[in-house]
């Protein structure tokens, strides 16, 4: 799959050490209407990735990240976060979508940006 129409996910990335315990590397909440991590884009430019007020939202916070065409100036909608020389670690997330149709829903873990774009995605298209 060469492209991929993405519009919101939330990437918590999680790196395990030898033992059962987890080591958490990367969580972002959008707590307060702010991100916490270093939030980028493989495209330029890259303003990736918004905050928004969502009431009734999962969080119960009030708070989600979105990630839109809008955002990303173009057909694709991507945030990354972390870096790329993680080779081992686990991808937690709570992904919260609105259902309507003309739009995918993915979320992507272990992006391969260094040519080929190769990646794992989960993806909802509620009108298919």
């Amino acid at each position: 799959m060469k492209r991929v129409t993405l519009y919101l996910f939330v990437i918590l990335l999680c790196a395990g050490s030898a033992g059962a315990q987890l080591d958490t590397l990367y969580a972002e909440y959008f707590t307060g209407g702010t991100t916490s991590l270093n939030w980028f884009d493989p495209w330029t430019p890259g303003n990736t990735i918004g905050v928004q007020s969502v009431t009734g939202n999962p969080s119960g916070d009030g708070w989600v990240g979105k990630v839109s065409n809008e955002l990303s100036g173009g057909g694709v909608g991507t945030a990354l976060a972390g870096t790329i020389n993680l080779t081992d670690y686990e991808v937690q997330a709570q992904v919260y979508t609105t259902v309507g149709t003309g739009i995918y829903h993915t979320l992507v873990a272990r992006w391969d940006t260094t040519g080929a774009q190769q990646f794992y995605a989960l993806r909802t298209d509620f009108d298919a």
